[in-house]
């Protein structure tokens, strides 16, 4: 079985070179250019990716925030952010995504709330690319509203960013 939907492989293929601490804005660029092609990240890749995780918060803001909005614009977005957060990319960005994962397990199950998370942007992914068999009656007037799906996924994902924090206040 494998992490991605696709059999195309994308490699870094730099000999003797670390790609990825060279400029590690590359860690999430791997993932959107997967993503916009449609490509599997091949598992040396990943390996290098994870070893260099924690360079993750080093390039700007506004330049993740551009490599991430490009990611969100592409199909299948949820399988991606899973194996960057599996190899640690989001722990410096957004490390409040870490405690939603045993956040709510006995609602949700192993995985907690960042297993719903993943499944809201997926269903949300899939509302807004079956729009007409979603809402016949109404799919006419909404989807004037439902252009940007790089938007919708993107608050998808973070609808639920404080729900650890918030649970423990009950």
């Amino acid at each position: 079985s494998t992490l991605f939907p696709y059999t195309t492989l994308f490699r870094s293929i730099a000999n003797n070179t670390n790609v990825f601490a060279e400029d590690p804005l590359r860690l999430f660029r791997t993932f959107r250019i997967a993503a916009e092609r449609g490509f599997e990240i091949d598992k040396g890749t990943l390996s290098l990716i994870k070893e260099n995780a924690a360079k993750a918060h080093k390039p700007s803001g506004e330049r993740i925030q551009e490599e991430l909005k490009r990611l969100f614009r592409a199909q299948n977005t949820a399988c991606y952010l899973q194996v960057m957060e599996d190899l640690g990319l989001f722990k410096k960005i957004l490390p409040k995504l870490a405690d939603q994962k045993t956040c709510a397990e006995c609602y949700y199950g192993k995985g907690g709330v960042w297993k719903h998370t993943l499944l809201v942007v997926e269903r949300i992914e899939f509302l807004l690319n079956n729009l007409k068999l979603c809402v016949p009656e109404f799919y006419k007037e909404l989807e004037p509203f439902c252009k940007d799906h790089a938007l919708y996924k993107m608050a998808a994902f973070l609808h639920d960013i404080s729900k650890p924090e918030t649970a423990k206040m009950k």
